[in-house]
């Protein structure tokens, strides 16, 4: 660890982490989504930086790790005062845990992320907002649309099936499902209006909307009746419910006797029972999950997915991990392209200065598919 701390990398991380919670606060203050002045944030972020990189240049690697040490400290209690001045200013912003010992810093709700995020896509023909499936894909567009494939695959769509798919982001992959599977109808629920604002625009001109129904809603109350469709899907956005549990019983109210649910999603490998052991490795993916905002309910890993699958009335649970063909790929577009990067902004720098370690030993990333009984 000290090796590790001493090459500068996670110090970059950690850096590009609290930058980009300076930018994404300072965005939402601009757009009266935040009631604090980012100020304080900023007052530690800069002078704090410029002695970081300076002592890098003049102190030896015991010195500079000492000195690296002493900051990320720093850094964790301004993050844990500011977390506690959200609470009493606003009552409004979550927060995400690394575990159960306390360790928690702000973290933004998903509606807020994705509005701060606006119109941004990965993708450079379309509007995929996913990791991609890599086996086969060459390019960040091949990857998404190879993923959403994956998941109308896992779900054997057909043309009798209607679906309900969760945070349709901007509903990319319900048009490529409608093209691809020619499912009898769609109907797709997301919390953020822009998102849904845009998607129904596309949905309108491609002259789906007979088949393809948009709607602004929460994945753990959608409104819809009992028992009214097929087929549930959620593509890398389960992470984000709050709680993802509330969504399974909601899916399972969804779906008609024999019905699938089908997920892509991300979940942490394992949580540490004692998170003082691996400190910095426990505050990077305390920032990633925070920066991802995610619910501390959902920081479990795949035994416990499936357990509450099956607490949730479904059967024939299967929730297998696809890490390895989904986080290289996606790292290698990172490093690589540089129009990836561009799309991305400020998260397009902050994930190249992300070193491979928190995410190889940290998370895993899932496909789950489970049944609702036909009895």
């Amino acid at each position: 660890m000290a090796e590790l701390l001493a090459s500068g990398r996670s110090i970059d991380f950690v850096l590009a982490m609290i930058a980009l919670e300076a930018i994404v606060l300072i965005v939402l203050w601009r757009k009266r989504l935040c009631p604090l002045r980012p100020s304080s944030t900023l007052l530690i972020l800069a002078p704090g930086t410029c002695l970081l990189l300076a002592s890098r240049a003049v102190l030896s690697g015991a010195s500079w790790t000492a000195v690296s040490w002493l900051f990320l400290v720093a850094l964790f209690i301004h993050l844990v005062d500011l977390r506690q001045r959200w609470r009493r200013e606003s009552g409004r912003l979550d927060t995400a845990s690394a575990d159960r010992s306390g360790m928690t810093i702000p973290a933004l709700p998903a509606r807020l992320l994705y509005k701060a995020a606006s119109t941004h896509a990965f993708t450079e023909r379309g509007l995929y907002l996913n990791l991609g499936y890599w086996p086969k894909a060459r390019t960040i567009d091949e990857a998404c649309e190879a993923m959403v494939e994956l998941v109308g695959q896992t779900a054997g769509l057909t043309s009798e099936d209607e679906v309900v798919d969760v945070g349709f982001g901007f509903a990319e992959q319900d048009i490529y499902w409608i093209r691809r599977f020619s499912p009898r109808r769609i109907i797709g629920v997301n919390i953020t209006p822009e998102q849904v604002r845009v998607a129904r625009e596309r949905v309108r001109e491609l002259g789906l909307e007979a088949r393809i129904d948009l709607r602004e809603g929460s994945a753990t109350a959608t409104g819809l009746p009992d028992a009214c469709c097929d087929v549930v899907t959620a593509v890398e956005c389960a992470f984000h419910f709050d709680t993802r549990e509330l969504f399974f019983a909601e899916a399972a109210r969804l779906l008609r006797p024999g019905g699938r649910l089908v997920l892509a999603d991300s979940i942490p490998i394992r949580v540490e029972s004692d998170p003082w052991r691996h400190p910095l490795r426990t505050f990077l993916h305390a920032l990633v999950r925070a920066a991802l905002a995610v619910p501390l309910a959902n920081v479990y890993p795949r035994e416990v997915y499936a357990q509450k699958l099956a607490a949730a009335g479904f059967e024939s649970v299967r929730v297998d991990s696809i890490r390895d063909q989904v986080f290289p790929g996606w790292r290698r577009a990172v490093v690589e392209d540089a129009g990836l990067r561009r799309r991305l902004g400020p998260v397009g720098w902050l994930l190249r200065a992300m070193p491979e370690t928190p995410m190889d030993e940290g998370f895993d990333y899932v496909l789950a598919v489970a049944y609702r009984p036909r009895g």
